[in-house]
């Protein structure tokens, strides 16, 4: 069976070089696989452009929001409180962790269409002494609206923050600025720009704090700093390791940076998506959020107000013609998602925009699909 072409924000549609990489058995207590981790986790640190006499970084099993979990649960002490920034729902996913584990938290909560407002953040900042850790996420791919990191971070109300990067779907296609070190934890994700394949995640944290923090963590299983400390005592994880996920970035990572890394993935994934855009809107397709804020992994469209137009049966009928969107997640906004990322080509983006006439047409015309 032929894979379909997958414009989705990960899992993605990935090289036959990549998928192929993954088809070996190593066992996780061997030598091959222990180096093999050394030799990621250096790689990683490049990629992040971060460096080891500053910071580690640890892998661990599970999706991205796994990580995420880890970090809240592994590094908040007793008396700590967030500020939770969010502008959609892998923002606010955090909320719904800190309530689990009983986390003291604030949200500061914008509308996914718009970036956050540094003003109402630094208000929070400035008038609650109890915040000791802020979060933002770099791409929010609820809609595929890009945030203004850098900005946010030069706030003077950030500089004793401990803060965190939700960087899962950008890490590797935009430069994510750290002057002077303020950023404490980072967290990517495999199956996002570097076009490898769920399984686990990684999490970048100041050596500093896997040194001095010493409170015990809110979860066995997720706890990054037993993670950290079986990695230095023996190389291997605490638990089964996802061994084929991991030699698939090995080789996603060798394709990345020979293909010219982030600015050559950066213009690929822009032109598809210059592509899609202009063919969306030539049918009369709305995007969502203004282009000055839109990143290139994602781009949100209106449904077009028409009554046959079904997104379940819109997104039955790509399906049925090898192609696979995402559904809308913009409360009060009829809408869906095409994604920018992966081994997209110029064939695929074209048969895409041809289907979505033809079902257009139809709807149009009232006529069955």
């Amino acid at each position: 069976m032929k894979d379909k072409v997958l414009f989705t924000p990960g899992p993605l549609t990935t090289s036959l070089d990549v998928k192929r990489s993954g088809l070996r058995d190593i066992g996780s207590r061997d030598e091959e696989f222990i180096q093999l981790c050394r030799d990621l986790r250096k790689n990683l640190l490049l990629l992040a452009n971060l460096s080891h006499d500053e910071y580690e970084v640890i892998l661990l099993q599970g999706s991205g929001t796994y990580g995420l979990e880890a970090v809240l649960s592994s590094f908040t002490p007793p008396n700590g409180k967030w500020l939770i920034v969010s502008n959609g729902d892998y923002g606010h996913r955090l909320t719904l962790i800190a309530k689990i584990l009983n986390i003291d938290f604030i949200e500061a909560s914008f509308p996914c269409q718009n970036i956050p407002d540094k003003e109402v953040i630094n208000y929070h900042l400035e008038n609650d002494e109890k915040i000791t850790h802020v979060s933002l996420t770099h791409c929010e791919t609820t809609t595929g609206i890009l945030n203004p990191i850098e900005d946010l971070l030069e706030l003077p109300s950030m500089s004793d923050k401990k803060i965190f990067i939700d960087a899962i779907s950008s890490l590797g296609l935009y430069e994510i600025s750290n002057q002077n070190s303020v950023i404490d934890f980072l967290i990517g994700s495999p199956n996002k720009s570097l076009e490898g394949i769920p399984g686990f995640s990684f999490v970048f944290v100041k050596k500093e704090i896997l040194n001095k923090y010493n409170y015990p963590p809110r979860s066995f299983s997720l706890d990054l700093l037993g993670q950290y400390r079986e990695s230095v005592k023996s190389g291997q994880f605490r638990f089964t390791p996802p061994v084929q996920s991991i030699l698939v970035l090995k080789k996603a990572l060798q394709i990345y940076f020979e293909e010219g890394g982030l600015k050559s993935r950066f213009k690929r994934y822009k032109n598809i998506q210059y592509s899609i855009i202009n063919g969306m809107k030539k049918m009369g397709f709305e995007t969502i959020v203004a282009s000055k804020d839109q990143s290139v992994l994602i781009t949100s469209f209106k449904i077009p107000n028409l009554k046959s137009f079904v997104f379940e049966k819109f997104y039955k009928f790509l399906s049925d013609h090898g192609l696979v969107i995402y559904p809308g997640k913009i409360e009060g906004i009829n809408s869906f998602r095409i994604g920018h990322m992966g081994q997209i080509k110029e064939k695929d983006v074209d048969n895409l925009l041809k289907k979505i006439n033809l079902y257009l047409k139809k709807c149009e015309s009232d006529n069955e699909i």
